[in-house]
């Protein structure tokens, strides 16, 4: 639906504006697909973790089962939480720039972008760190080294 030379301003106008909305629809519409796709494939992993921790507890292996499951579902939320977050933002991103195209301004910037990222990251290291310290001790459960230490630095 692009505007041609001899149409009127009016109707030229009504054009950009069906082709804005349908530009932002096919953002927020491939957004809410790769979501969708993406809690599907996390929650497909977290089922079958939690069938294989079944499956170890009933052969005996009952005591690292618990840590290791819940260290592996805490690496998913972090991956599924980080995915997410980069999936939303690049939304935003590509629907500022339809829309700075649309009333013709400059690109926009989202200044905000950095700052999520760092509360993002604020949310994300207790996680982390909580990670680290239930692979170390299933590490030391099942005997072996630890691959971090409880500061989170490789060993």
């Amino acid at each position: 639906m692009s505007p041609t030379p001899h149409m009127s301003t009016e109707r030229r106008i009504n054009l950009q504006g069906i082709d804005a909305f349908l530009a932002l629809s096919q953002v927020y519409l491939d957004c809410v697909e790769h979501l969708a796709e993406s809690t599907v494939a996390v929650s497909r992993a977290a089922v079958d973790d939690c069938v294989a921790a079944a499956k170890a507890s009933v052969s005996g292996n009952a005591v690292t089962v618990p840590a290791a499951v819940g260290q592996s579902l805490i690496e998913k939320a972090l991956a599924y939480s980080r995915d997410s977050y980069e999936t939303v933002t690049n939304a935003q991103v590509q629907s500022a720039q339809i829309l700075g195209r649309q009333f013709g301004m400059p690109a926009v910037q989202l200044p905000f972008s950095d700052e999520w990222k760092g509360a993002f990251d604020a949310f994300t290291k207790p996680w982390r760190d909580i990670s680290r310290t239930a692979e170390s001790a299933v590490a030391k459960a099942a005997g072996r080294a630890p691959a971090y230490s409880p500061s989170g630095k490789p060993v």
